[in-house]
């Protein structure tokens, strides 16, 4: 394990998380709100902790894999440490506690606050927060390697590691046809949904607010009612857009754009993916029409909104469904749980593994009627192991006891069932709200500190599906 690699990435890391600090800090110039000092003090203070390592230590392009686990590990834990300084800075309501939580969340675009009145924000540090999803969303180690040059196989290395179980297609062998493939669709459709909301009516800050924390599926608004706020049906049509598109594999996004007919490969998880959110949304829309809302139109406006919100993992929120039947609230909970799609910016169990989870049920289902049945398991008409089905669906176990472990913790730690449980799962989802205080309309600020605390980690766990976050903290990993 060679360190000084380490430093080196990471930080390049933290020089890009300050230059977007300075960027904020002219938005708050710019509003004269009394934000730019305090950002542009950060963003030059941890700009210069990551450039002056860099100066003395040469670029390596072998990276091994454990380096890269390690890279990205400590890269993350860096850099949402790092974007906690303008928050903590602020004073109130950001305690170091609460400072810290705020910037895991943003980075990993959960989109869990602290804040109950999030208007009293000036907006150079509304701007910081917004940045801190639209970084976290595209991976901020990934990032930082589409603006670097001829970095060769570490791309890739580093790219997997963000991105845990993303199989990339032939179109995409080389890693530096994926990180520029990612980076266009990201940018490009962040710039199309801010022309978007503008001309739906949305003012201009607002509109480049909400468009950086929506393809992240991140879910911070500028706002304290969230997207209820602006009472539009267009721009929660627009809203539902973008984040379906967020929730979706970038790089099978950006196949359909640019190679149509390319298409086919990534189909079976797509067609899963909405065919889930459908189904949720048709369960929803049947629960809450006339029971909470009384026109159709009401029913499938909100109900669509709050289930692909949701599901998506983004956490925006147009009504309050903590108050909606329980029925509807289990089904809220529980597509929240799925989440997005391997390769997306969302979290969550993955529509891919319960494609595969399906599949090798059924599988198995009919192996046990005919014993001798030589059978296989296909995705998009390729066949897949039953050891590549099975260590996909292993996942599954650890994000159950993660999310246990979570609850109880909470449970203990003063907080309440409902909470506790949704919390839980809506952070290790990297959703944001849960039900009850901490649901759509609510937020985590009443929580004790420790359970603040325990829910920073569960959300970092969730945006590196806990394997990349727990192996460099293991002895193993280190021996040899």
């Amino acid at each position: 394990m060679r360190i000084h690699v380490a430093v080196y990435y990471n930080g390049f890391a933290l020089a890009l998380t300050g230059f977007f600090m300075l960027i904020s800090g002219l938005v708050g110039w710019f509003y004269h709100d009394g934000s730019a000092a305090n950002l542009a003090i950060s963003g030059l203070i941890i700009a210069g902790f990551g450039i002056f390592p860099m100066l003395f230590i040469p670029r390596k392009t072998d990276v091994s894999l454990r380096e890269s686990i390690f890279v990205v590990a400590f890269g993350w834990l860096a850099c949402t440490f790092a974007g906690a300084v303008p928050f903590y800075l602020y004073g109130p309501p950001f305690s170091f506690i609460n400072a810290v939580f705020e910037s895991i969340s943003g980075f990993t675009t959960t989109g869990a606050s602290i804040l109950a009145t999030v208007e009293d924000l000036p907006r150079g540090l509304l701007f910081w927060r917004a940045c801190t999803e639209w970084l976290g969303g595209i991976g901020i180690i990934s990032f930082v390697l589409a603006v670097m040059p001829r970095m060769g196989q570490v791309s890739r290395s580093f790219f997997q590691q963000e991105y845990t179980g993303l199989v990339i297609p032939p179109a995409f062998a080389r890693a530096k046809d994926i990180l520029r493939g990612l980076f266009a669709v990201y940018l490009g459709l962040t710039v199309v949904q801010t022309i978007m909301l503008m001309l739906a009516g949305m003012q201009g800050f607002d509109a480049v607010t909400t468009a950086l924390a929506t393809l992240p599926t991140g879910g911070f608004s500028v706002r304290n009612t969230s997207i209820a706020y602006y009472n539009s049906p267009s721009i929660d049509a627009i809203t539902i857009l973008f984040m379906l598109l967020g929730g979706m594999n970038f790089v099978y996004l950006h196949t359909v754009l640019t190679r149509p007919s390319k298409a086919r490969q990534g189909w079976d998880v797509a067609k899963t993916y909405f065919g889930g959110i459908l189904l949720c949304v048709a369960l929803v829309v049947f629960v809450i029409k006339g029971s909470v809302y009384q026109t159709w139109f009401e029913a499938i406006r909100f109900g669509s909104f709050q289930v692909v919100s949701v599901a998506t993992t983004t956490g925006f929120g147009s009504a309050d469904s903590a108050v909606w039947p329980i029925s509807a609230q289990m089904a809220i909970v529980l597509i929240t749980l799925i989440g997005a799609c391997n390769g997306s910016t969302g979290g969550g169990i993955k529509f891919d593994r319960v494609l595969l989870f399906l599949k090798l049920l059924r599988f198995r289902f009919h192996q046990m009627i005919h014993p001798n049945l030589v059978a296989s398991i296909r995705v998009d008409r390729t066949f897949v192991s039953l050891e590549n089905v099975e260590k996909g669906v292993f996942y599954i176990v650890p994000y159950v006891g993660v999310l246990a472990f979570a609850t109880l913790t909470l449970g203990l730690l003063g907080v309440g069932p409902v909470e506790s449980l949704t919390g839980s799962a809506a952070c290790l989802a990297n959703a944001g709200p849960g039900m009850g205080a901490v649901g759509s309309m609510g937020n985590y600020s009443a929580l004790p500190d420790l359970a603040k605390a325990v829910l920073a980690v569960v959300m970092l766990a969730g945006r590196l599906e806990i394997f990349a976050l727990v192996l460099p903290f293991t002895r193993g990993f280190w021996k040899g």
